[in-house]
């Protein structure tokens, strides 16, 4: 199938769609058999807790704690870091979690963390 040029972003709200999913049967599973989220908010949040996660694995990997300075930003080009999260203000992303609880007020789940994320 060719996809190239495809502007699946701006599909993305049609396939979220109850009209769509009515009029594609079976769709609905095959989405959620690759993991597609029907949810635009949770998935735009779940990327960006991803996101995160896999800065704060690497960094404790890097200095062996989480005791990341505010003003702590990831370089861009840093091997030790994967390339995704390069730019990312991790020490505002950390300052968030802790004082206003972001990513893990809602989802009890995440907190204490060591694995993948949920």
């Amino acid at each position: 199938m060719q996809t190239r040029g495809l502007p699946l972003g701006s599909k993305i709200s049609l396939i979220r769609s109850k009209a769509y999913l009515k009029d594609n049967l079976g769709a609905e599973q095959q989405l959620r058999d690759i993991g597609f989220e029907f949810d635009g908010k949770a998935a735009a949040n779940n990327h960006r807790f991803k996101l995160v996660f896999d800065a704060l694995q690497a960094y404790k990997s890097v200095h062996g704690d989480l005791l990341i300075p505010q003003p702590y930003v990831i370089s861009e080009g840093d091997p030790k870091f994967p390339s995704h999260t390069w730019g990312l203000r991790l020490g505002a992303r950390v300052n968030a979690i802790r004082s206003q609880g972001t990513f893990v007020k809602v989802r009890k789940g995440r907190r204490g963390r060591e694995g993948e994320p949920e």
